[in-house]
């Protein structure tokens, strides 16, 4: 009898959890197939093609839910086995492949990388927004956060706008990209936002927590051709698996407003886009209240001033002459009264 009762507690507790997270994932599915997974056709916004896939067969796959990812449908890349986050027994989740790494990667990680999955192709967008969604997940939470085996991924964005490849996996509204160390429990040293981070307690989950999902809005020239390269890779040794997983059809590109992308409200009336920007950034000034503007730089010291002269309602400053980095640009009005003060970065 009290074989039976420890059986049924098992089977209440692990079945029911199990049965909230019954994800698998499908395996010898094509480069071609991940994109159509991916891509969200509605509207044609945006065309995709020179697809390749550098990746061992067994680290990729299209995987379906329901599960506590927040994320039920979609495509997988791994730094092991793509279903090695399924099931929570010994051994799971740790496997090497014995692939090469990525140098770009390499680069991130400032370490030697192992077993590299990686995803390329160009697209044209029509739109001003490309836009996708995705968690990241590791084996390596939380005995490894804050040290130097820091499994790594990246999305590379490349194209007009975008002087180098540039890395967008980062969280919101900053230039820190998605890392074990920079998104974690807090556990060990304390590194790293914990705000992002969703500890796991699915025993159908051998990984240990994942981020929020997370979503990337990168701004892009509308019928210009860019390059997207995901990639993922084990860092400092091959074991440990680490996983990205991008939502069934969240790929896409739109036309951005600008109080809904990378946008600052400043007044009511008052809006400025982007607030991370590249070259240039635009004011919408809905009632004209703008006389004048000021930029300084975060340590106070003034570099630039523009006269609002126009009438129009949107404007466009060029800040091409200034550097990279954290700037407060300050309106005045024309009783030459301060009206605002906001952040922009240049990246």
């Amino acid at each position: 009898m009290f074989s039976k009762k420890i059986f049924l507690l098992f089977f209440i507790l692990y079945g029911f959890n199990s049965s909230q997270a019954q994800i698998s994932v499908i395996s010898g599915v094509s480069a071609i197939d991940l994109i159509d997974d991916l891509l969200d056709t509605t509207g044609s916004t945006l065309s995709v093609s020179n697809i390749t896939l550098n990746c061992d067969s067994s680290a990729y796959g299209i995987f379906t839910g329901p599960s506590n990812l927040g994320l039920d449908n979609g495509i997988v890349l791994s730094s092991g086995k793509a279903n090695s986050f399924i099931y929570h027994t010994l051994g799971q989740n740790s496997d090497s492949l014995g692939t090469n790494g990525d140098s770009d990667l390499t680069s991130v990680a400032q370490v030697s990388t192992f077993d590299a999955c990686v995803l390329e192709f160009d697209f044209t967008p029509f739109g001003d927004t490309v836009i996708y969604k995705y968690v990241f997940t590791s084996r390596e939470y939380p005995s490894f956060n804050c040290s130097n085996f820091n499994d790594v991924f990246a999305f590379y964005i490349s194209g007009p706008g975008f002087n180098n490849p540039t890395n967008v996996a980062l969280l919101p509204n900053s230039n820190i990209p998605v890392t074990i160390n920079n998104v974690n429990d807090q556990s060990s040293l304390f590194c790293g936002d914990s705000n992002f981070f969703v500890k796991n307690f699915d025993t159908f989950l051998s990984t240990q927590g994942f981020t929020i999902p997370l979503l990337v809005k990168a701004p892009v020239n509308n019928g210009q051709q860019y390059h997207l390269k995901i990639a993922i890779a084990d860092a400092n040794d091959a074991i440990l698996n680490s996983h990205v997983f991008l939502g069934r059809k969240s790929l896409l590109c739109k036309k951005a407003r600008p109080s809904a992308v990378n946008s600052k409200s400043l007044l009511k009336d008052i809006k400025i886009f982007p607030t991370l920007f590249d070259n240039e950034i635009n004011i919408l000034d809905s009632k004209n209240k703008i006389e004048s503007l000021d930029i300084f730089t975060s340590t106070g010291s003034w570099v630039l001033h523009s006269e609002i002269k126009s009438s129009k309602k949107q404007h466009t400053i060029s800040l091409q002459q200034l550097p990279k980095g954290m700037y407060f640009i300050s309106f005045m009005d024309k009783l030459n009264s301060r009206i605002s003060t906001s952040k922009i970065i240049k990246k």
